[in-house]
């Protein structure tokens, strides 16, 4: 049936005519047969979604995670222990009220602890351990740690960052080396107005303001302490389980770590909590569901989804789902799976950080993989915090690619049929994703998204898999049609930036301004690295050299989010990671578009489609006090729109024709 919502239609009206007894016999088997039908339609694919828990969950009859005593019967003992991973303060849940940090800095002015005092301990002295200095000095703390959400209008804490607290004024001591004002004329002056205590007060009305205007626009699960909104029970699962007709009926489960949408906001945890988001505690039912996924007989596919935010170093506190979260519940659904699961599919997968020798410590991820027929994985990257680097540089992302291949596709050669790769930065020459040494003899689907190609033998890669290659998509990948940089010995043989060379060892070196150095210096080193090729070569080179492929698809899918905003936003982040499609490569319509070439900008370490190009602030920064001569050697964008769109059209009707 092409339609089951036309079913009940059609029916009725076969019953109308029918008015003998073995027509209508015939009609009710066939009715019995099409509800069959339909309900095994239903249960096919079943979603497990996020189901959180407070500290008052306790249900008749069961005991809450935390009452758990023996690990080995608590499947949600490596989620929430208290030894949880690295990062078990990161979701600690923040206490402090924003009067008690008032009344802790008060205090603090009172103590003579106030930041930048002037009172200065004795050179030498040791000062007993006090409790309550010590939570003072804690909540002191903690209180400057609170800062704003990028977009958000309710926010805990000040706007004022910690090197503003710390400048703030204040009064000073009289110096002993004034003139001091006689008994009669002290006794006689009014009162010095104290003009820091007079700002603490207003600070104190300020704060408080803004603190019930934060607590009045906290949706109610935050105010309960939930990671999220608590609108699901894990009990709609549970009960598809133990359904032993049900259950034969599901070949793919679903498994959300987060919400559907896996986009947070605000991307912080000052944003909902006084501190960092609270640790990600799950309901029972929910861990009950995961520790029994391999109870489904027939499952073959398994899909996780994960929080799209990634951070790195000392602001993993910063988002809602670490490394080491994703690290240790992706390898607990995975055991829990059968292991027949052939079809594996991780949604914003983070790039882990790898062993020495290249290892990956997820052993049974990549026993998954190794053995799976068909691989979808949409990879995510951190958002660099300024001070630290940028994302392309200081990221931990080239290592990962660059091993992507050994750890990935050649354990999965023999079995892999369908390939879907997304990253949510350009990715194939910088980051390197070099897929020359891998053949994959089976593979009939492949679907790249966000890709960079650079060099022929990108195509030629695709290409070497024309005895089995039957569908074939790009999802907003682009061509790298000219590199600009100021370091000429960066390239290796192949066209990919080399990681160590001479003057830089260890790192990939950075481009310099011409405001860094001697102009004639920079007009030395200034280079341009231009690639001439082009789209419609491409889809030539696949219209002839694919006999087998029966559907195209080339374009950008609707899902891409680019309007998205950097977690640093604030401290003058630049990086804007999008929000990827997920299941929708089916859909994209294939049409040009003009991402579809690109440059690379060393200075400002950046892809975009053209040189000069206007930001969303109208600011074009590219060549800022270039002489001409410099700015001449910026190629234009190609223009090559009729040939890119013939070839295109071409390619998508003989793929139709097949």
């Amino acid at each position: 049936m092409t339609s089951l919502e036309a079913l009940p239609n059609e029916l009725l009206a076969r019953i109308i005519s029918f008015s003998d007894r073995r027509s209508l016999s015939r009609l009710r088997l066939t009715c019995k047969r099409l509800e069959e039908i339909a309900v095994a339609k239903v249960f096919e694919r079943v979603t497990l979604y996020a189901h959180w828990a407070n500290d008052g969950d306790k249900e008749e009859g069961e005991k809450t995670v935390r009452d758990s005593q023996s690990p080995d019967s608590d499947p949600g003992r490596y989620i929430h222990d208290d030894n949880y991973g690295h990062d078990s303060e990161h979701y600690a849940t923040g206490t402090i009220s924003i009067e008690k940090s008032m009344r802790a800095m008060q205090e603090y002015e009172e103590d003579g602890f106030i930041a930048g005092s002037d009172e200065e301990e004795k050179e030498g002295s040791i000062s007993e351990s006090d409790p309550q200095e010590e939570d003072r000095r804690y909540t002191n703390q903690t209180y400057r740690r609170v800062k704003a959400d990028d977009e958000d209008v309710f926010v805990a804490g000040s706007d004022m960052d910690g090197d503003e607290l710390d400048h703030r004024a204040r009064p000073r001591r009289e110096s002993s080396r004034q003139e001091q004002p006689s008994a009669a004329e002290a006794s006689n002056r009014p009162p010095r107005p104290d003009i820091f205590s007079e700002s603490l007060s207003d600070f104190q009305l300020y704060e408080k303001k803004r603190q019930q205007e934060w607590e009045a626009a906290r949706p109610q699960w935050a105010r309960e302490n939930f990671p999220g909104p608590p609108d699901y029970d894990a009990a709609a699962f549970l009960n598809i389980l133990e359904n032993e007709r049900l259950r034969k009926f599901v070949k793919e489960v679903q498994v959300y770590t987060c919400e559907t949408h896996c986009d947070h906001h605000p991307k912080t945890g000052h944003g909902l909590y006084q501190d960092s988001w609270p640790r990600p505690k799950f309901h029972r039912r929910y861990l009950s569901s995961i520790q029994r996924l391999g109870e489904f007989p027939n499952v073959c596919g398994l899909t996780v989804h994960f929080d799209r935010h990634a951070a790195e170093g000392a602001w993993k506190e910063d988002i809602f789902q670490g490394n080491d979260f994703q690290h240790v519940v992706l390898e607990k659904i995975i055991e829990a799976a059968k292991e027949s699961t052939s079809h594996l599919a991780v949604r914003h997968l983070e790039n882990p950080q790898l062993r020495e020798g290249g290892e990956l410590d997820m052993p049974r991820l990549l026993l998954q993989v190794a053995s799976a027929s068909s691989l979808r994985l949409s990879v995510k990257h951190a958002e660099m915090h300024p001070g630290a680097g940028t994302t392309y540089r200081d990221g931990n992302i080239h290592h990962f690619w660059e091993t992507f291949p050994a750890l990935f596709l050649l354990p999965a050669s023999n079995t892999l049929t369908a390939l879907v790769l997304y990253s949510d930065i350009p990715l194939g020459w910088f980051p390197k994703l070099d897929l020359q040494g891998v053949h994959l003899p089976k593979l009939a689907s492949l679907t790249l998204g966000h890709h960079i190609l650079h060099h022929n033998r990108q195509v030629d890669w695709i290409i070497s898999h024309e005895a089995t290659l039957r569908e074939l998509i790009f999802d907003r990948c682009a061509i790298l049609y000219q590199i600009g940089c100021t370091m000429p010995d960066w390239f290796d043989d192949d066209g990919y930036p080399r990681k160590e060379f001479e003057h830089i060892p260890g790192e990939y070196g950075y481009s310099n301004d011409p405001d860094d150095e001697e102009p004639e210096e920079f007009e030395r080193t200034l280079f341009f690295k231009s690639n001439h090729l082009r789209w419609s070569t491409v889809f030539s080179r696949l219209a002839s050299s694919l006999p087998h492929l029966h559907e195209f698809r080339f374009g950008t899918s609707s899902l891409w989010d680019f309007d998205t905003t950097t977690t640093h936003f604030r401290a003058g982040a630049t990086t804007h990671l999008p929000i990827m499609p997920w299941e929708d490569e089916h859909n994209i319509k294939s049409a040009l578009f003009e991402e579809r070439y690109v440059i690379w900008d060393d200075w400002q370490n950046e892809y975009r489609p053209k040189w000069m190009e206007m930001d969303r602030h109208g600011r074009d920064e590219f060549g800022v006090g270039w002489r001409d001569e410099w700015l001449a050697l910026a190629e234009e964008y190609p223009l090559c729109e009729r040939e890119d769109r013939e070839a295109l059209q071409v390619l998508v009707e003989t793929a139709k024709s097949r």
